[in-house]
C-alpha cells in the first residue's frame, strides 16, 4: 500500500463530539479520512481490495470514544469485527428524527423585548452533515446522515401570539436553495420556491371525562298545553366518586382507567380489605370501610368494566 499526502487547511485538534470518518473507494482503490466532514492529511492508495477491512484505532487511556460501525452497502466490503464464536454482528445507528432545541440559544434576559427567533438548517449534500443556526449563530448540535436519506423538516412551538410563525425559504451565497433539491424543474434555479406540501397543524386542548356504557332512558310526554312538555328519567344512573383526601378532591370511578397511580392504590386497598376480611378481623375491616366507602368497594368488585 502506498501512502500519499493531500492538502489540508489546518491541523485539527480532537475535541468532544468530533466525528472521524474513514472513506473507502474500491474503484481506485483508496482510503481517505475526514474529521467532521473535512479532509485531513494522509491517504492510502493501490492496496489489495480482495479481503475484508477492519478498523483499528489507538487512543490514550484518558480519551473517551464511541464507535459507529456500518453494515453492508452494495459491493462495499466492510463488516464489523466478529465475536468470540466467529459470528458477525451488524451494528448501525438509526434515528427516526433529528431534534434540535432552538431555545438554548436565546437569552432569558430578553424578556418581552424579544423580537423573534430565526431558525435555519443547512444540509451539506457532499457528506450528509446537518448543521443548525439560530439568529445567524451556529448551534453546537449537528448530525451526520447516510447518503440518499430523505429528510422532512418540521418545527414544533408553543404559540404565544397569533402571528407566531413565518416561513421563509432563503438562500446563502454559493448555496442552492431547498427547492432546487426538491423539484426537478427547479434544479438549476437559484431563486427559492415554496414547496406545495407546506402546511401548518396545531393542537387544540380538549377537556373530557368518562361516560357510562349505557344511555339514560328518557321518556317525554305532554300533559296539556298549559304545562307543556314533561321529560322524565325513571332509572337515573348513580355517580360514584372516589375521594382523595390528600388533594381534597373527588373523581369519577370510571376515570381510574386513565390514572394509573390512583388505580393501583385503589387496587391494593381492595386487596388489603379482602385479606383482612378473610382473617375474620371485623374491627379493622369496619375501620377500613370508614376510609373507603363500602358501596364503592362493592361497585368496584362487581363492575365488569373495571379492572
Amino acid at each position: 500500500c502506498i501512502a500519499r499526502t493531500v492538502s489540508s487547511p489546518n491541523q485539527h485538534l480532537l475535541r468532544s463530539e468530533d466525528v472521524i470518518s474513514c472513506c473507502l473507494d474500491l474503484s481506485v482503490p483508496s482510503i481517505s479520512f475526514r474529521i467532521n466532514g473535512q479532509p485531513v492529511q494522509g491517504m492510502f492508495e493501490n492496496f489489495n481490495s480482495d479481503g475484508l477491512f477492519f478498523p483499528v484505532t489507538s487512543f490514550s487511556s484518558g480519551v473517551k470514544v464511541r464507535f459507529l460501525l456500518g453494515g453492508r452497502h452494495g459491493e462495499f466490503k466492510f463488516l464489523p469485527p466478529a465475536d468470540e464464536k466467529g459470528k458477525v454482528h451488524e451494528s448501525i445507528k438509526r434515528s427516526n428524527c433529528y431534534m434540535v432545541w432552538a431555545g438554548e440559544s436565546s437569552s432569558p434576559s430578553q424578556g418581552r423585548n424579544n423580537n423573534g427567533l430565526e431558525i435555519g438548517c443547512l444540509v451539506d449534500t457532499t457528506n450528509g452533515l446537518l448543521t443548525f443556526t439560530a439568529n445567524g449563530k451556529e448551534l453546537s448540535t449537528y448530525y451526520q446522515v447516510e447518503p440518499s436519506t430523505k429528510l422532512f423538516p418540521a418545527v414544533f412551538a408553543k404559540a404565544t401570539s397569533p402571528n407566531v410563525f413565518q416561513f421563509e425559504l432563503g438562500r446563502i451565497k454559493n448555496v442552492m436553495p431547498l427547492s432546487a433539491g426538491l423539484f426537478k424543474s427547479e434544479r438549476k434555479n437559484p431563486v427559492p420556491q415554496c414547496p406545495p406540501r407546506l402546511h401548518v397543524q396545531f393542537l387544540t386542548p380538549v377537556l373530557w371525562s368518562r361516560v357510562p356504557n349505557h344511555f339514560l332512558k328518557i321518556s317525554t310526554s305532554r300533559v296539556n298545553d298549559r304545562h307543556g312538555w314533561l321529560v322524565q328519567c325513571n332509572k337515573p344512573l348513580q355517580f360514584m366518586s372516589l375521594h382523595i383526601p390528600e388533594e381534597n378532591r373527588s373523581i369519577d370511578v370510571l376515570e381510574l382507567s386513565e390514572q394509573k397511580d390512583i388505580l393501583k392504590f385503589h387496587y391494593h386497598t381492595l386487596r388489603l380489605y379482602s385479606a383482612i376480611c378473610a382473617l375474620g378481623n371485623n374491627r379493622v375491616a369496619h375501620a377500613l370501610c370508614s376510609h373507603v366507602d363500602e358501596a364503592q368497594l362493592l361497585q368496584a368488585i362487581e363492575n365488569k368494566y373495571m379492572p
